[in-house]
């Protein structure tokens, strides 16, 4: 993983949500030139472990959608946390390049950029299944990503297409 996510209580985590989307705020909304490229079909076609939707889609960079994650063949009383991981396609693998967190009270939905070497810090909160958030979508130039969860030991997926604005 390109950065290390901690977990916090809620408390802290409203602080520091407020002071990581300020600072994220003042880098480049854009990806790094060349960092993210289409991703084969293989990838695309990957079956996931996780039923995950998404609300619209495509969605727009910037815009926020509802981001849907099913219970289905998973066991009773499954949990997910308060954040999913946006990755783009690196020609080899995929890459985290933002935390995404979901709007559950007292949360707003967010993207916060991954930095290589930085820590990033999300409360420790978990979201029974099924659940229903928005999300914010990063600011990112029109292409194919993926959205990245776990529940338990189980990890899951759902590929994203991203629409010009």
């Amino acid at each position: 993983m390109a950065g290390e996510m901690h977990l916090i209580g809620w408390r802290g985590a409203v602080a520091f949500l407020v002071l990581g989307s300020a600072v994220a705020a003042c880098g480049s909304p854009d990806e790094a030139p060349g960092a993210c490229q289409p991703p084969p079909a293989t990838e695309i076609e990957a079956p996931s472990h996780i039923t995950m939707t998404l609300d619209p889609y495509p969605v727009t960079a910037g815009a926020t959608a509802t981001l849907r994650v099913s219970d289905a063949e998973l066991p009773t009383g499954a949990i997910i946390g308060l954040a999913v991981v946006w990755q783009c396609w690196d020609g080899s693998r995929w890459i985290d390049t933002y935390q995404l967190v979901r709007a559950i009270d007292p949360f707003v939905a967010q993207a916060i950029r991954v930095e290589p070497g930085v820590a990033t810090t999300i409360a420790a909160l978990g979201v029974p299944l099924p659940s229903t958030a928005r999300i914010l979508i990063p600011d990112v130039a029109p292409g194919i990503y993926r959205i990245w969860d776990q529940v338990g030991d189980t990890p899951g997926h759902l590929i994203v297409g991203v629409a010009k604005g």
